[in-house]
Protein backbone atom coordinates (compact mmCIF):
# COMPACT_ATOMS: atom_id res chain seq x y z
CA UNK A 1 0.00 0.00 0.00
CA UNK A 2 1.49 3.60 -1.09
CA UNK A 3 0.26 6.68 -0.33
CA UNK A 4 1.33 9.60 -2.54
CA UNK A 5 -0.34 12.53 -0.86
CA UNK A 6 -0.70 14.15 2.08
CA UNK A 7 -3.22 13.79 5.18
CA UNK A 8 -3.77 10.41 4.66
CA UNK A 9 -3.91 7.14 7.22
CA UNK A 10 -3.97 3.80 6.66
CA UNK A 11 -5.26 1.71 9.93
CA UNK A 12 -6.21 -1.75 10.10
CA UNK A 13 -4.59 -3.63 7.45
CA UNK A 14 -2.48 -6.78 6.78
CA UNK A 15 -0.02 -6.76 3.90
CA UNK A 16 2.13 -9.18 2.65
CA UNK A 17 4.15 -8.08 -0.41
CA UNK A 18 6.63 -10.92 -1.47
CA UNK A 19 7.04 -10.12 -5.34
CA UNK A 20 9.72 -8.73 -6.87
CA UNK A 21 13.48 -8.03 -4.81
CA UNK A 22 12.15 -4.62 -3.49
CA UNK A 23 8.43 -4.29 -2.69
CA UNK A 24 7.53 -2.42 0.90
CA UNK A 25 4.36 -3.60 2.37
CA UNK A 26 3.57 0.23 3.11
CA UNK A 27 4.85 3.60 2.38
CA UNK A 28 4.58 6.77 1.61
CA UNK A 29 6.35 8.15 -1.19
CA UNK A 30 6.38 11.83 -2.68
CA UNK A 31 4.43 11.71 -6.11
CA UNK A 32 7.42 13.60 -8.32
CA UNK A 33 10.96 14.99 -6.99
CA UNK A 34 9.13 18.50 -6.49
CA UNK A 35 6.08 17.67 -4.41
CA UNK A 36 6.93 16.56 -0.83
CA UNK A 37 3.82 15.22 1.16
CA UNK A 38 2.86 15.22 4.79
CA UNK A 39 0.68 14.30 7.57
CA UNK A 40 0.75 10.31 7.39
CA UNK A 41 -0.29 7.90 9.32
CA UNK A 42 -0.07 4.31 9.44
CA UNK A 43 -1.78 2.74 12.66
CA UNK A 44 -2.61 -0.78 13.85
CA UNK A 45 -0.93 -2.32 10.30
CA UNK A 46 0.79 -5.32 9.86
CA UNK A 47 3.87 -5.76 7.33
CA UNK A 48 4.23 -9.71 7.43
CA UNK A 49 6.99 -10.76 5.21
CA UNK A 50 8.07 -7.66 2.66
CA UNK A 51 10.89 -7.67 0.07
CA UNK A 52 11.43 -4.54 0.85
CA UNK A 53 11.11 -2.31 4.30
CA UNK A 54 7.77 -2.99 6.36
CA UNK A 55 7.11 0.59 6.72
CA UNK A 56 9.15 3.09 4.55
CA UNK A 57 8.91 7.05 4.60
CA UNK A 58 10.89 7.72 1.77
CA UNK A 59 11.71 10.54 -0.97
CA UNK A 60 11.71 11.11 -4.57
CA UNK A 61 15.03 12.91 -4.95
CA UNK A 62 14.36 16.37 -3.64
CA UNK A 63 11.19 15.94 -2.34
CA UNK A 64 10.49 13.62 0.40
CA UNK A 65 7.99 13.53 3.88
CA UNK A 66 7.05 15.20 7.13
CA UNK A 67 5.01 14.63 9.85
CA UNK A 68 4.84 10.98 9.54
CA UNK A 69 3.43 8.19 12.53
CA UNK A 70 4.05 5.01 12.63
CA UNK A 71 1.60 3.90 15.63
CA UNK A 72 1.00 0.22 17.08
CA UNK A 73 2.02 -1.89 14.53
CA UNK A 74 3.80 -4.80 13.35
CA UNK A 75 6.64 -5.28 11.28
CA UNK A 76 7.88 -8.99 11.01
CA UNK A 77 10.20 -10.79 8.05
CA UNK A 78 10.59 -7.33 6.04
CA UNK A 79 14.44 -6.70 4.38
CA UNK A 80 14.07 -10.19 2.68
CA UNK A 81 14.25 -8.87 -1.24
CA UNK A 82 17.92 -8.56 -2.69
CA UNK A 83 16.78 -5.18 -4.68
CA UNK A 84 17.29 -3.52 -1.13
CA UNK A 85 19.04 -3.17 2.45
CA UNK A 86 15.57 -2.84 4.03
CA UNK A 87 14.30 -2.81 7.60
CA UNK A 88 10.92 -3.03 9.40
CA UNK A 89 10.20 0.65 10.31
CA UNK A 90 12.17 3.15 8.37
CA UNK A 91 11.96 6.69 7.78
CA UNK A 92 14.48 8.40 5.35
CA UNK A 93 15.28 11.48 4.00
CA UNK A 94 12.73 13.54 5.70
CA UNK A 95 11.65 16.99 3.78
CA UNK A 96 10.25 19.78 6.59
CA UNK A 97 6.98 21.32 5.47
CA UNK A 98 6.94 23.59 8.21
CA UNK A 99 8.94 24.90 11.41
CA UNK A 100 6.17 24.53 13.79
CA UNK A 101 7.36 23.04 16.70
CA UNK A 102 6.46 19.89 18.88
CA UNK A 103 6.73 16.80 17.19
CA UNK A 104 6.88 15.73 13.24
CA UNK A 105 7.74 12.20 12.92
CA UNK A 106 6.09 10.02 15.53
CA UNK A 107 6.79 6.15 15.57
CA UNK A 108 5.45 4.70 18.75
CA UNK A 109 3.98 1.24 20.11
CA UNK A 110 5.55 -1.00 17.28
CA UNK A 111 6.64 -3.99 17.14
CA UNK A 112 9.63 -5.25 14.65
CA UNK A 113 11.28 -8.22 14.66
CA UNK A 114 13.13 -10.84 12.47
CA UNK A 115 13.67 -8.49 9.48
CA UNK A 116 17.00 -9.15 8.09
CA UNK A 117 18.62 -8.40 4.42
CA UNK A 118 20.05 -11.22 2.03
CA UNK A 119 23.51 -11.30 1.37
CA UNK A 120 23.95 -9.63 -1.07
CA UNK A 121 21.07 -6.82 -1.06
CA UNK A 122 21.18 -4.09 -3.06
CA UNK A 123 24.63 -5.46 -4.77
CA UNK A 124 26.59 -5.00 -1.80
CA UNK A 125 27.40 -6.74 1.90
CA UNK A 126 24.06 -6.59 4.24
CA UNK A 127 23.80 -2.93 6.09
CA UNK A 128 20.53 -2.46 7.00
CA UNK A 129 17.93 -4.89 8.67
CA UNK A 130 17.34 -2.20 11.13
CA UNK A 131 14.23 -2.75 13.44
CA UNK A 132 13.39 0.74 13.68
CA UNK A 133 16.09 3.38 11.55
CA UNK A 134 15.70 6.99 11.05
CA UNK A 135 18.20 7.25 8.45
CA UNK A 136 19.65 9.75 6.51
CA UNK A 137 18.75 12.96 8.52
CA UNK A 138 20.87 15.11 7.63
CA UNK A 139 20.33 14.78 3.93
CA UNK A 140 17.47 17.79 3.28
CA UNK A 141 18.94 19.83 6.26
CA UNK A 142 15.97 18.52 8.42
CA UNK A 143 15.64 19.84 12.39
CA UNK A 144 12.63 18.79 13.09
CA UNK A 145 11.41 16.99 16.27
CA UNK A 146 11.50 12.92 15.90
CA UNK A 147 10.36 10.86 18.66
CA UNK A 148 10.90 6.91 19.09
CA UNK A 149 8.99 6.05 21.83
CA UNK A 150 7.70 2.78 23.27
CA UNK A 151 8.57 0.02 20.52
CA UNK A 152 9.52 -3.04 21.16
CA UNK A 153 12.55 -4.75 18.78
CA UNK A 154 13.79 -8.15 18.70
CA UNK A 155 15.63 -10.47 16.49
CA UNK A 156 16.13 -8.03 13.79
CA UNK A 157 19.59 -8.30 11.37
CA UNK A 158 21.04 -4.81 11.85
CA UNK A 159 20.14 -2.84 15.19
CA UNK A 160 17.24 -2.78 17.41
CA UNK A 161 17.36 0.92 16.33
CA UNK A 162 19.28 3.08 14.62
CA UNK A 163 19.53 6.64 14.26
CA UNK A 164 22.02 7.27 11.19
CA UNK A 165 23.88 10.88 10.45
CA UNK A 166 21.47 13.59 12.42
CA UNK A 167 24.11 16.44 11.52
CA UNK A 168 22.88 18.62 9.47
CA UNK A 169 22.81 22.47 11.71
CA UNK A 170 22.25 21.59 15.12
CA UNK A 171 20.42 18.32 14.23
CA UNK A 172 16.97 17.34 14.03
CA UNK A 173 15.82 17.09 18.21
CA UNK A 174 15.26 13.36 18.24
CA UNK A 175 14.07 11.47 21.40
CA UNK A 176 14.51 7.74 21.32
CA UNK A 177 12.36 6.92 25.10
CA UNK A 178 11.19 4.16 26.86
CA UNK A 179 11.79 1.32 24.07
CA UNK A 180 13.03 -2.13 24.41
CA UNK A 181 15.42 -4.07 22.01
CA UNK A 182 17.27 -7.40 22.77
CA UNK A 183 18.42 -10.26 20.61
CA UNK A 184 19.36 -7.91 17.34
CA UNK A 185 22.23 -7.76 15.40
CA UNK A 186 21.94 -11.43 14.02
CA UNK A 187 22.83 -11.18 10.87
CA UNK A 188 26.20 -12.96 10.37
CA UNK A 189 27.57 -11.21 7.12
CA UNK A 190 27.21 -7.28 8.08
CA UNK A 191 30.49 -4.92 8.37
CA UNK A 192 29.62 -2.25 9.91
CA UNK A 193 33.52 -1.29 10.49
CA UNK A 194 33.03 -0.72 14.03
CA UNK A 195 30.63 -2.48 17.21
CA UNK A 196 27.86 -3.38 17.05
CA UNK A 197 24.74 -1.83 19.36
CA UNK A 198 21.49 -2.72 20.06
CA UNK A 199 20.58 1.18 20.21
CA UNK A 200 23.42 2.76 18.06
CA UNK A 201 23.83 6.28 17.08
CA UNK A 202 26.29 7.16 13.91
CA UNK A 203 26.83 11.01 13.37
CA UNK A 204 24.30 12.52 16.12
CA UNK A 205 23.87 15.93 17.41
CA UNK A 206 21.01 17.08 19.60
CA UNK A 207 19.28 13.46 20.23
CA UNK A 208 17.85 12.54 23.97
CA UNK A 209 18.06 8.70 24.90
CA UNK A 210 16.41 7.94 28.06
CA UNK A 211 14.16 5.36 29.84
CA UNK A 212 15.12 2.40 27.53
CA UNK A 213 16.32 -0.88 28.25
CA UNK A 214 18.68 -2.26 25.63
CA UNK A 215 19.91 -5.99 25.92
CA UNK A 216 21.95 -8.04 24.11
CA UNK A 217 21.88 -11.41 23.72
CA UNK A 218 25.47 -12.72 22.59
CA UNK A 219 28.69 -12.04 23.91
CA UNK A 220 30.12 -10.83 19.71
CA UNK A 221 28.14 -9.58 16.68
CA UNK A 222 29.08 -10.61 13.05
CA UNK A 223 32.75 -11.33 12.27
CA UNK A 224 33.32 -11.49 15.92
CA UNK A 225 32.96 -7.51 16.86
CA UNK A 226 32.24 -6.99 19.76
CA UNK A 227 28.19 -6.40 20.62
CA UNK A 228 27.15 -3.44 22.86
CA UNK A 229 23.77 -2.54 24.53
CA UNK A 230 24.51 0.78 23.35
CA UNK A 231 26.27 2.37 20.42
CA UNK A 232 27.62 6.16 20.29
CA UNK A 233 29.76 6.55 16.73
CA UNK A 234 31.14 10.06 16.23
CA UNK A 235 28.38 12.01 18.38
CA UNK A 236 28.50 15.34 19.98
CA UNK A 237 27.95 16.85 23.55
CA UNK A 238 24.81 17.91 22.26
CA UNK A 239 23.46 14.39 22.48
CA UNK A 240 22.59 12.71 26.05
CA UNK A 241 22.36 9.34 26.96
CA UNK A 242 20.93 8.91 30.10
CA UNK A 243 18.64 6.84 32.57
CA UNK A 244 18.74 3.86 30.65
CA UNK A 245 18.91 -0.27 31.76
CA UNK A 246 21.42 -1.63 29.50
CA UNK A 247 22.74 -5.00 29.73
CA UNK A 248 25.63 -7.46 27.91
CA UNK A 249 26.01 -10.94 29.63
CA UNK A 250 29.25 -10.38 28.06
CA UNK A 251 30.02 -7.03 30.18
CA UNK A 252 29.39 -4.92 26.63
CA UNK A 253 26.85 -2.51 28.02
CA UNK A 254 28.03 0.66 26.37
CA UNK A 255 30.73 2.38 24.25
CA UNK A 256 31.36 5.81 22.81
CA UNK A 257 33.71 5.99 20.18
CA UNK A 258 35.45 8.59 17.51
CA UNK A 259 33.67 11.45 18.53
CA UNK A 260 34.67 13.86 20.74
CA UNK A 261 32.65 15.83 23.51
CA UNK A 262 30.01 13.26 24.23
CA UNK A 263 30.05 11.21 27.09
CA UNK A 264 27.21 8.90 28.91
CA UNK A 265 24.90 10.34 31.55
CA UNK A 266 24.21 7.89 34.53
CA UNK A 267 22.56 4.82 33.42
CA UNK A 268 22.06 1.42 34.82
CA UNK A 269 24.57 0.34 32.30
CA UNK A 270 24.87 -3.93 33.91
CA UNK A 271 21.74 -4.56 35.48
CA UNK A 272 20.00 -7.13 34.30
CA UNK A 273 16.23 -6.61 33.41
CA UNK A 274 15.24 -10.23 34.29
CA UNK A 275 12.96 -10.85 31.14
CA UNK A 276 10.01 -13.51 32.19
CA UNK A 277 10.69 -15.28 28.65
CA UNK A 278 13.07 -13.16 26.33
CA UNK A 279 12.90 -15.52 22.76
CA UNK A 280 12.05 -14.46 18.95
CA UNK A 281 8.41 -14.90 18.16
CA UNK A 282 7.42 -16.66 15.22
CA UNK A 283 4.75 -15.01 12.78
CA UNK A 284 2.13 -12.84 13.46
CA UNK A 285 -1.70 -14.34 13.74
CA UNK A 286 -3.89 -11.58 14.71
CA UNK A 287 -7.02 -12.08 12.94
CA UNK A 288 -9.01 -13.09 16.25
CA UNK A 289 -6.99 -10.07 17.86
CA UNK A 290 -8.55 -6.66 18.75
CA UNK A 291 -5.60 -4.48 17.87
CA UNK A 292 -1.68 -5.22 17.51
CA UNK A 293 -0.90 -4.71 20.85
CA UNK A 294 -4.12 -7.53 22.17
CA UNK A 295 -2.48 -9.63 19.61
CA UNK A 296 1.45 -8.98 21.14
CA UNK A 297 0.51 -9.66 24.77
CA UNK A 298 2.57 -12.60 25.02
CA UNK A 299 5.54 -11.03 23.76
CA UNK A 300 4.85 -8.00 26.08
CA UNK A 301 4.77 -10.14 29.34
CA UNK A 302 8.00 -12.12 28.06
CA UNK A 303 9.51 -8.62 27.80
CA UNK A 304 8.36 -7.20 31.22
CA UNK A 305 11.30 -5.92 33.24
CA UNK A 306 11.13 -6.15 36.78
CA UNK A 307 12.83 -4.85 40.22
CA UNK A 308 14.33 -1.26 39.28
CA UNK A 309 14.22 -2.27 35.82
CA UNK A 310 10.38 -2.23 35.67
CA UNK A 311 10.04 1.29 34.86
CA UNK A 312 12.24 1.20 31.78
CA UNK A 313 11.54 -0.02 28.31
CA UNK A 314 8.51 -0.84 26.72
CA UNK A 315 5.41 0.22 29.33
CA UNK A 316 1.44 -1.03 28.21
CA UNK A 317 -0.22 2.30 27.20
CA UNK A 318 -2.35 3.90 30.15
CA UNK A 319 -6.10 4.62 29.53
CA UNK A 320 -7.32 8.09 28.82
CA UNK A 321 -5.49 11.59 28.10
CA UNK A 322 -2.16 12.59 29.85
CA UNK A 323 -0.29 16.03 28.74
CA UNK A 324 2.80 14.95 26.74
CA UNK A 325 4.90 17.62 25.19
CA UNK A 326 6.49 14.67 22.67
CA UNK A 327 3.05 13.47 21.57
CA UNK A 328 2.43 14.88 17.86
CA UNK A 329 -0.86 17.01 18.11
CA UNK A 330 -2.01 15.58 14.65
CA UNK A 331 -3.20 12.28 16.04
CA UNK A 332 -5.20 14.31 18.74
CA UNK A 333 -8.25 14.36 15.83
CA UNK A 334 -7.43 10.73 14.50
CA UNK A 335 -9.98 8.12 15.77
CA UNK A 336 -7.30 5.43 16.67
CA UNK A 337 -8.17 2.01 18.30
CA UNK A 338 -7.83 2.25 22.03
CA UNK A 339 -4.35 1.09 23.69
CA UNK A 340 -2.27 1.31 20.49
CA UNK A 341 0.01 4.32 22.37
CA UNK A 342 -0.75 6.57 25.66
CA UNK A 343 -2.67 9.58 24.05
CA UNK A 344 -1.03 12.75 25.06
CA UNK A 345 -3.91 15.04 24.15
CA UNK A 346 -4.85 17.18 27.36
CA UNK A 347 -3.52 20.50 26.52
CA UNK A 348 -0.58 22.57 27.30
CA UNK A 349 0.97 26.22 26.64
CA UNK A 350 3.86 24.11 24.64
CA UNK A 351 1.62 22.37 22.47
CA UNK A 352 0.30 23.14 18.58
CA UNK A 353 -3.19 22.71 17.76
CA UNK A 354 -4.12 20.01 16.14
CA UNK A 355 -4.51 18.95 12.66
CA UNK A 356 -6.83 16.97 11.13
CA UNK A 357 -6.08 14.01 8.91
CA UNK A 358 -8.60 14.11 6.16
CA UNK A 359 -8.43 11.11 4.79
CA UNK A 360 -8.44 7.63 6.52
CA UNK A 361 -8.52 4.22 5.04
CA UNK A 362 -10.29 1.63 8.02
CA UNK A 363 -10.34 -2.03 7.24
Amino acid sequence: MQVSKSYWGIEGWEVTATGGSASDCFAATPPNSSTSIHHIIFANDIANGCTGNGFDANYNSGAGTDYIAYVGNIAYKAASGSGVCASGLNIVNPTAHDSTSGTHDYVAGNFSWLNVNPDPCAGTAPTDGEGIILDSIFTNGYTQQMVVHNNITIGNGGRGIEVLNNNSGSGARIYIKNNTTWGNETQTSQTPGGSFGEIYLYQDKSMTVTGNIAMTSEANGPGGYAYYAYVVDSATSSSTVSGNVGYSPAGNHAIAQYGTGFSFGTNLFGMNPNFPNPSVPGAPNCGSATSVPNCMAAVISNFTPSGAAAAFGYQIPATGNVVDPLFPQCLCNVNLPPGLVTMGCVSSSSQPAPVTITNVVVR
